[in-house]
């Protein structure tokens, strides 16, 4: 399944926000981190939504690695329940303007291609083994963002 949105706003403020590993579990804390707000973080186990964090740790180490296609990084995370366990995600980012986000049962390709100096059309490409719910995968981007999807009918 392919997505489209048109945002107002330079592709590099995409590409970096989409860089931060830390900004799912802040910004999208209720699907990625379930009882946040009452002080008693749940694993999501949604297996298509690349915001579910395995755990609660917004911190994260980072390990950077230069690539022949760019660099990819990987975060580590305390898992928070004593038991010592690291949570790993790496994310991949292909010059000059691919990311890829993983989820445990779909990959998200996401490509920021500048329209010009203050407008980005974000192409998201979502495949992998489990089937693909459309309408879900836009709630998942949020109502802001999936406003601004173009072709948006569902």
């Amino acid at each position: 399944m392919i997505l489209r949105v048109n945002t107002k706003a330079n592709y590099l403020q995409l590409l970096e926000g989409g860089f931060d590993s830390s900004h799912v579990g802040v910004l999208h804390s209720n699907v990625a981190r379930p009882g946040w707000m009452e002080n008693a973080v749940q694993r999501s186990t949604d297996e298509t939504n690349p915001a579910a964090l395995a755990v609660d740790d917004n911190a994260p180490t980072l390990d950077p690695e230069n690539t022949d296609f760019g660099f990819y990084y990987a975060a580590f995370r305390q898992a928070g329940d004593g038991s010592g366990t690291i949570n790993v995600r790496i994310v991949p980012f292909i010059m000059p303007s691919t990311r890829i986000i993983p989820a445990p049962s779909l990959d998200f390709t996401v490509f920021e291609t500048p329209a010009d100096d203050e407008s980005t059309n974000t192409f998201i490409v979502i495949h992998g083994k489990a089937p693909i719910d459309r309408a879900k995968m836009i709630a998942l981007m949020g109502p802001r963002r999936s406003a601004l999807l173009v072709g948006g009918r569902l």
